[in-house]
């Protein structure tokens, strides 16, 4: 579960692109037999699913995850309270309130977590790639890539798709 917000005219010419080699790639998968002399094979097949799952979904594209790694959630932020209610009746965020979101945003930096606390809404903690530092930069990334989201929306004149 997740928010997920479209930009439609980055979005859907590569998703048009895309989907039909995600599809065929997901039937060669899905036609493989489930032992253990095809397991390379079907490792194989997984990464050329992944591949073109995530190129369908490589332009016009913002998500963010109802868990421990949402980065609404690390700024005291809420997709329901607080981006619900700028939404229209087709739930697409007009430029206008995706210049109000996007201000509410930049005044806003991200709160770190320590790792008690990654762990207690189920996050991974280590001394490695999920220590609360690097959850940190993970969330400030994160924060970046939605203001840039933002910006090319309200740069394009554009209404955004938002299913939060």
């Amino acid at each position: 579960m997740g928010a997920d917000l479209y930009i439609r005219s980055l979005s859907e010419p590569v998703k048009a692109k895309y989907e039909p080699l995600f599809l065929k790639a997901v039937k060669v998968r899905d036609s493989l037999p489930k032992d253990e002399a095809h397991e390379v094979e079907r490792a194989k097949a997984q990464e050329k699913v992944s591949k073109y799952y995530d190129l369908m979904y490589s332009k016009g594209y913002y998500r963010d995850s109802y868990n421990v790694t949402s980065v609404m959630w690390r700024m005291d932020l809420s997709w329901w309270q607080d981006v619900g209610k700028m939404l229209n009746k087709k739930g697409e965020l007009c430029p206008s309130k995706a210049k109000r979101l996007l201000k509410l945003i930049q005044a806003r930096e991200v709160q770190p977590m320590t790792a008690e606390e990654i762990r207690e809404k189920h996050g991974t903690v280590d001394d490695g790639d999920n220590s609360p530092e690097k959850w940190l930069e993970c969330w400030q990334r994160q924060r970046l890539e939605l203001i840039r989201f933002l910006q090319t929306a309200i740069l394009k004149k554009e209404s955004i798709r938002c299913s939060i």
